[in-house]
């Protein structure tokens, strides 16, 4: 062993235990080699000894060659082996779970016309199930929406529909849609009920109940029908009573049948003042001047005036024409006679006056042909 530095830190690293490699030269062709050096114990000799291997660098050489060799192989090996466990992952995990996520992709499309047809019993199989389970019941909630749909379309409120299939938070669902149209449905059945009433001539109750938004709006406007009929009751109770001051409000500017109340107001009080001032006119005897005013009467109300005109005539006329044969014969002119043709009470009115002037005739006649003079005078004494 050559005697240099190189020398020197070898031995000392030998003293020191240590395991190392160093370059050397292979004395019988001169080759390079490698020496490793690895420290030994001897027993109780406290002096160090380390055992030394030389390896030519051809050894290693080959064996390098092995060793890609052997990564080479290994690499295919692997890629092999990697490409039948990624084929077997396909078949049996991505597949199916693509075909899930199609599944997935339906539902989430609300299209429900499909078959799940996955039947495993490992993970993936679980998840299909997960995904039948999902399927079945969003399939029963559009039935049961459907059903809902279907009762309540036909006026049926009080429908009930089964929902023993739902469970957890699909059940809480279910009960919330139920909740939402009960929200909807209470105040629409007080309403119907309020209005039923109302339909009957029952206006003693309207809606109480509290409620909010378009509900209250509704709310508001059945009571303010029920106020306003009721106004529209007290009206027609005071001009059914007679007291033509009775008076309603217009409930809006599109009121229809304000304008035709007070209207029917009017006319009834117009009756009523024409019909006291043919009272007082009969009264004072004043028949020339009874003419009722028919201007703007319609209908019934046309043919009360009608008619009242014409009870007026069928009073005047006999009347008239009494006046007039009475204001003959009190001018002596005894041959005038009652001429209308009368019935009832104007008919033996006609009969007594006509047979007073027939027996006056007849007293006369009796007296112009008697020469008695006493005589004469006892049949005027009759009269």
């Amino acid at each position: 062993i050559a005697n240099n530095d190189e020398t020197k830190r070898i031995l000392k690293d030998i003293e020191n235990g240590k395991s190392f490699l160093v370059d050397g030269i292979d004395f019988s062709n001169q080759k390079p080699i490698k020496i490793g050096y690895a420290p030994v114990s001897v027993g109780n000799s406290k002096s160090p000894w380390s055992v030394g291997i030389a390896m030519p660098l051809t050894i290693l050489d080959e064996l390098n060659q092995y060793k890609w060799f052997s990564i080479i192989v290994g690499i295919v090996v692997l890629v092999i082996i990697g490409g039948i466990i990624i084929s077997v992952v396909i078949r049996v995990i991505v597949r199916p779970l693509k075909e899930i996520t199609g599944y997935a992709d339906q539902i989430v499309e609300g299209d429900f016309d499909f078959n799940i047809d996955i039947n495993r019993k490992d993970e993936v199989g679980l998840l299909a199930n997960s995904f039948k389970a999902v399927q079945e019941t969003s399939e029963n909630l559009s039935k049961l929406i459907a059903k809902i749909y279907e009762n309540y379309s036909k006026g049926d409120l009080e429908a009930k529909v089964e929902t023993d299939k739902f469970r957890g938070e699909w059940k809480e669902l279910i009960e919330n849609i139920f909740k939402s149209f009960d929200a909807v449905i209470l105040p629409v059945r007080e309403g119907i009920r309020v209005l039923t009433k109302v339909k009957g001539g029952d206006l003693r109750e309207n809606m109480g109940m509290e409620l909010k938004g378009d509900f209250n709006h509704l709310k508001d406007a059945i009571n303010e029908l029920h106020s306003w009929l009721l106004s529209l009751i007290d009206f027609s109770n005071k001009i059914a009573n007679g007291n033509m001051s009775a008076n309603i409000e217009k409930a809006s500017d599109d009121d229809q049948i304000h304008e035709w109340l007070i209207l029917m107001k009017n006319n009834v009080g117009h009756i009523v003042s024409e019909v006291n001032k043919f009272a007082d006119l009969s009264v004072k005897g004043d028949f020339d001047n009874i003419k009722f005013n028919t201007e703007g009467a319609k209908g019934v109300f046309a043919d009360i005036f009608e008619n009242l005109n014409k009870t007026v005539e069928a009073i005047k006329e006999p009347l008239s024409e009494v006046n007039e044969v009475m204001d003959r014969m009190a001018n002596k002119d005894l041959t005038v006679k009652v001429e209308g043709d009368y019935e009832g009470l104007y008919k033996k009115m006609k009969e007594r006056i006509n047979g007073f002037a027939d027996a006056i005739n007849g007293a006369l006649s009796k007296v112009s042909s008697s020469t008695d003079p006493a005589c004469s005078v006892a049949l005027l004494l009759r009269f």
